[in-house]
């Protein structure tokens, strides 16, 4: 049986020196913080509601009547066709799925933009930016619909499609760049400010 001995502490030995670190909080430092304490369950109900915002965005151009499949139809001249293109919605179980789809993203969006509305960090990285990159994937979804299968002709759908999309993103880049730019931007200068009044004290 072997025995295991603690080694013991030389009382004349050289100690290391003490370190004195800053012990300041500022508020930035407490966002950057608070986002270890936020649920990784919270953090899947973020991508989950921005992905769905993604996935109804992008259903919504399958919903367009083709001007191939019109021209296919006898009964519709060819001079009717823009017209007839107009009116014509390609699948209209797809375009309730689109629209629920989308309704779920941007409600779980604005949920989670309440509760966390006081770490902008948080907000910005989880909501905004992949909201607006999202809404711009399906904006851009629209566009090639359009000019592919419709030939150029908007459709009402696809007036209706372009109008979310980019509204989707409008309003998300704008949020993006008012908390990014001016909101958080105060707050990080706040935080230099107060650790160079810190940094003269302990001096």
């Amino acid at each position: 049986m072997s025995t295991t001995y603690a080694p013991s502490i030389n009382e004349d030995s050289p100690r290391p020196p003490l370190v004195r670190e800053n012990s300041i909080q500022t508020r930035y430092i407490t966002m950057l913080l608070d986002l270890d304490s936020i649920s990784n369950t919270y953090n899947l109900y973020a991508s989950f509601s921005t992905w769905i915002l993604l996935a109804g965005f992008i259903i919504l151009p399958s919903t367009f009547t083709s001007l191939s499949t019109l021209n296919e139809n006898p009964t519709i001249s060819s001079s009717q066709v823009a017209s007839a293109v107009l009116k014509e919605v390609k699948n209209v179980p797809l375009l309730y799925l689109a629209a629920f789809c989308s309704g779920i993203g941007s409600v779980g969006m604005l949920w989670l933009w309440y509760k966390y509305r006081a770490n902008y960090v948080w907000i910005i990285n989880k909501i905004f930016l992949p909201g607006c990159l999202h809404s711009l994937a399906g904006l851009i979804s629209t566009f090639v619909n359009v000019y592919s299968s419709q030939h150029g002709h908007w459709s009402v759908t696809a007036w209706a499609t372009a109008a979310a999309t980019g509204g989707a993103m409008l309003i998300t880049g704008t949020l993006y760049s008012i908390y990014n730019f001016s909101i958080l931007a105060k707050v990080k200068k706040s935080h230099e400010d107060e650790m160079q009044q810190f940094n003269k004290i302990i001096v």
